[in-house]
């Protein structure tokens, strides 16, 4: 547990706790106390030797990582325990924690797999319409005709051109197969869809409910520390140009802009009495997130806000001195409604600016500040380095701030305020003075500013979780430190290291396979231009599938090796890794459902067409979708009450209804989100956030009453009324009242590549139940790309 360590006795203590009574001293009593003496030290030093030898065997525990700098601590220290049997809550403090030694993956438990499988299969292949108890009622309902060869051979079909049930969303699927009482699926890609809407949901909760607030607190206090420390100076040195003076200046305008972008605006007050638009701030917050721009700071604070309202153009920033473009400000439609999510995310974008590491010279000519403009940079960026670091409590603050921003949105693994504070430690000691080393009286100062460069530019930082690549010379303009790191998923990474005009084609004309990947030459060759979403699965796993579609797109000289290359730079990831954002850790997944293995199979799921067919195209929609926005989901029983009156259970339900077996999968998710319930709670995130807390909980019953009923199909066991109303309220609770956009674009290379989810597909699949066998019905991902 994260607790205090309980304090020892004092001597004194211990010499009221032994009662010693020195007027009835026995004559002996010297020898004892000699013996006594003599066994203390004795189990004194007994006691050392054990407790270096356990923190000895703890540090061999923890496996080295290559020479790469990392922005994220990869485990929770040796010496704190926590209780793993806990189901949610840890009863810890976080009085003595040290935020950013805290890990997701610390908290992930392996799920046991030791069930007993008892699952009865059929024979292949059937005669769908005398073997199939419910054919002929199905088939009036779907046209199955163009379906019968595969449902005959395979036991499954994907309804690739069936017009009867809805390809809007999931939910309409499994409200129109309901109408037709259609026995119902929940299919893998539903639970995983749903899944990542939680945890989509979930953020935008910590984002308004806490992070808010402690973003503001958080820039406040470093605000008033900068502001009090340049009155200070500026009373010592006066208004002359001074490079420190200037410096804290540019220090106190960053986080000044950054509380400007956070404070409300006249029109995002609520004036209703009764506070009934929630997505505007009450009066009472106007009044608690406000404050008195100084006057010294008022036009470049000014100026810089109506570069960023305006969002339209790239122009030199009045405050951070180089050119920006001030396009990035633009807020995202699913942040827009909100006056609180509208000013965080403006502000996180601020945030994001970057300190440069190197300055315009013969090696830099693209570089952003000439060297006197740098040295104030430069300055800027150490100096709120170093008051970040010198206060636990904002350091706490901005790890958990950090960490859950890293995990749902994606952070580059590069340079933040730790790796400047440690090597400016290494270099002048741990009491190092900015002001010296920085001032124009210091006659090492440009050595001292070079030795810094140069130390700071030999970090190395993983380039597959974004670290960026100090090989180049072109990306010298980027690199540097930010307070809060650049968006990055490893498509990009991925896509580009793919695909380059080196990568020459085994083929010489172009496709409708490979036109996705392929461009031509001047000379009139053919090269790898773009990725599909085939790379990033090949990067987990080999490919398995017998598609041209596939072939083709790989057929490129250079492809193979360069995919191990990639391959290679995940093996040093382990547990932690794989937990530390939502990309890896639904990449986890996924490896494990692509190399599901499980006797749990049903007779459909074991064919090579299941799994190119079914297995990949889930498998690339849940890639997809973890990049989109939220669709924003309503109650369906509170909808249909007020419209009909009876609401969701105004019949009986199906008992026909069907999980897929996939028991290890939805252990899997289980495990994850108490990755996510036990961080909440160590980090007193839910103390803040209750409803985000209670959704995941609520998300946990739901999978393991889930796990439940497809275990009971796994035994055979036939599932009751309540598994089957459990089933259909999971498949129909919500209706989706907003659809965000199904696709995204990866524009990292030559050519664009559009992911898309925009429809979804019908699957259908027969299983036994007792000795009959029942043809069901479940939405999965549409993938196109």
């Amino acid at each position: 547990m994260f607790l205090e360590t309980e304090k020892p006795n004092s001597y004194k203590d211990k010499k009221e706790v032994f009662g010693q009574a020195p007027e009835t001293q026995d004559p002996n009593s010297n020898i004892f106390v000699l013996l006594g003496v003599i066994i203390i030290i004795f189990l004194v030093f007994a006691l050392a030797y054990i407790t270096l030898s356990d923190k000895s065997n703890n540090k061999a525990q923890v496996a080295p990582q290559k020479n790469i700098a990392t922005t994220s601590t990869g485990k929770l220290p040796p010496d704190i325990s926590v209780n793993q049997s806990d189901q949610y809550d840890l009863g810890t403090s976080t009085d003595v924690l040290i935020a950013e030694n805290v890990s997701f993956g610390y908290f992930y438990k392996k799920p046991e797999n030791n069930r007993e499988i008892t699952l009865q299969k059929y024979e292949l292949p059937l005669n769908i319409k005398t073997d199939v108890k419910n054919y002929y009622d199905a088939s009036r309902k779907i046209n199955l005709d163009e379906y019968l060869d595969d449902l005959n051979t395979y036991g499954f079909t994907v309804l690739e051109n069936q017009s009867e049930i809805t390809d809007k969303d999931f939910y309409s699927a499994y409200h129109d197969l309901a109408s037709k009482d259609l026995p119902m699926v929940i299919t893998d890609d539903f639970i995983f869809y749903y899944y990542q809407n939680v945890f989509k949901d979930v953020y935008k909760e910590i984002e308004k409910n806490v992070f808010y607030e402690h973003v503001w607190r958080l820039n406040k206090a470093l605000y008033d520390i900068a502001l009090t420390r340049y009155k200070n100076s500026e009373e010592i040195m006066g208004a002359d140009n001074n490079p420190v003076l200037e410096g804290q200046r540019q220090q106190l305008a960053y986080l000044a802009m950054a509380l400007k972008l956070l404070m409300p605006t006249k029109e995002q007050i609520s004036e209703d009495v009764n506070f009934s638009n929630s997505n505007k701030f009450t009066p009472q917050e106007a009044d608690k997130y406000g404050f008195v721009i100084p006057d010294f700071l008022q036009a470049d604070i000014e100026k810089e806000y109506k570069l960023i309202s305006f969002a339209n153009k790239i122009e030199k920033s009045p405050i951070m001195l180089y050119p920006l473009d001030y396009k990035k400000f633009s807020i995202p439609s699913n942040y827009l409604a909100n006056a609180k999510l509208s000013n965080f995310y403006v502000t996180l974008t601020w945030l994001k600016n970057v300190f440069p590491l190197y300055y315009k010279n013969s090696d830099c000519e693209d570089c952003l500040l000439d060297k006197d403009d740098w040295v104030i940079n430069m300055y800027a960026g150490a100096r709120l380095a170093r008051d970040l670091n010198d206060n636990q409590d904002l350091k706490n603050q901005w790890a958990i701030i950090y960490k859950f921003i890293s995990f749902f949105s994606g952070l580059r693994q590069d340079m933040t305020y730790l790796n400047y504070h440690d090597n400016l430690q290494k270099l002048f000691g741990k009491n190092y003075n900015l002001e010296k080393i920085f001032s124009l009286d210091n006659d090492g100062r440009d050595n001292d500013l070079q030795k810094i460069q140069d130390n700071l530019a030999e970090l190395q930082f993983s380039r597959i979780e974004g670290g960026i690549d100090r090989s180049d010379i072109k990306n010298r303009p980027f690199i540097g430190m930010r307070l809060l790191q650049e968006d990055f998923w490893p498509n990009d990474y991925i896509f580009k290291e793919l695909s380059n005009d080196s990568i020459k084609a085994s083929f010489t004309k172009i496709t409708d396979n490979t036109r996705k990947t392929a461009c031509s030459d001047k000379k009139g060759g053919v090269y790898r231009c773009s990725g599909f979403g085939y790379d990033v699965l090949g990067l987990v796993k080999p490919i398995d599938i017998n598609s041209e579609y596939y072939y083709d797109n790989i057929d490129y000289a250079g492809y193979t090796e360069r995919l191990a290359g990639l391959r290679h730079e995940i093996e040093y990831f382990n547990q932690n890794t794989w937990n530390n954002n939502v990309y890896w850790l639904t990449l986890d997944i996924l490896k494990k459902i692509l190399n599901n293995t499980s006797q749990n199979k049903a007779v459909y799921a074991e064919s090579s067409k299941w799994n190119q067919g079914r297995s990949y195209q889930t498998a690339l929609g849940a890639w997809v979708n973890l990049h989109l926005d939220e669709d924003t989901l309503v109650p369906y029983a509170e909808q249909e009450t007020n419209t009909h009156g009876l609401g969701l259970y105004n019949r009986s339900c199906n008992l026909n209804n069907y999980i897929e077996l996939d028991v290890e999968f939805i252990d899997e998710l289980i495990a994850r989100n108490v990755i996510m319930i036990k961080m909440l709670s160590i980090l007193k995130v839910d103390k803040d956030t209750n409803a985000a807390s209670l959704r995941l909980k609520d998300l946990n019953s739901d999978l393991q009453k889930l796990s439940v009923i497809a275990e009971k199909l796994i035994k055979n066991q036939a599932i009751d009324d309540d598994d089957c109303r459990m089933l259909d309220d999971f498949a129909r609770r919500n209706v989706v009242d907003k659809l965000a956009s199904k696709s995204f674009s990866i524009n990292s290379t030559e050519k664009a590549s559009v992911q898309s989810v925009e429809k979804i597909k019908i699957l259908a699949m027969i299983y036994n139940r007792g000795n009959e066998k029942i043809l069901v019905f479940g939405p999965m991902f549409a993938y196109k790309e």
